[in-house]
């Protein structure tokens, strides 16, 4: 698990367009490996942004910052997050995606502008 999100997650979502018990074992096996290159992408982002950002709460919420609400299964397409990936590596802090990334993110608990420590 990384960013708050795991390969199981991320398949639950993918399966979750699919009636209870209907989608086939092919299905299955498809959004399992869909899964895997989503969270693969997804945890060398959040690991970049936590490098890049040491205020935001990369590793144990990131991922959320990395959702598309206008998606069936809520995931970004593996090209957009491979889009996000290269922006980031190119142009690291100085990129469109970093601060876009940044405001969707909430800070660690007790860090400056953070949550308040519980």
């Amino acid at each position: 698990m990384i960013g708050g999100d795991s390969v199981e997650a991320i398949e639950r979502r993918l399966l979750a367009k699919y009636p209870e018990g209907s989608p086939s074992a092919e299905i299955i096996e498809m959004a399992r490996i869909e899964a895997e290159d989503l969270f693969e992408i997804k945890a060398q982002i959040i690991q970049r942004m936590a490098l890049y950002d040491p205020t935001g709460d990369w590793m144990a919420r990131g991922a959320r910052a990395l959702d598309n609400p206008r998606t069936t299964s809520g995931e970004e397409s593996l090209e957009r997050l491979y889009d996000i990936w290269k922006d980031l590596q190119e142009t690291g802090p100085l990129s469109d995606e970093f601060s876009r990334l940044q405001e969707k993110v909430f800070l660690k608990k007790g860090g400056p502008g953070g949550d308040p420590i519980a």
